[in-house]
């Protein structure tokens, strides 16, 4: 069984998907970098809102 989640952005409420297949999430000030399974990174500003693990989603809401 895999355990890569989806990255999505949240704002006003609105859920946008950024990418799959993410593995690692690093969280430094408002400052977070996820990356998935090829290496490839992604950087957002912003705060997670919620991990669900049992769905495989990772929500994060952006800086404005």
């Amino acid at each position: 069984m895999m355990c890569e989640s989806t990255l999505y952005t949240e704002t006003n409420g609105v859920k946008k998907k950024i990418a799959d297949d993410i593995m690692l999430i690093e969280v430094e000030g408002c400052s977070i970098t996820a990356s998935d399974m090829l290496g490839k990174t992604f950087n957002i500003r912003g705060s997670l809102k919620r991990i669900d693990l049992s769905n495989h989603e990772v929500v994060v809401v952006e800086e404005e």
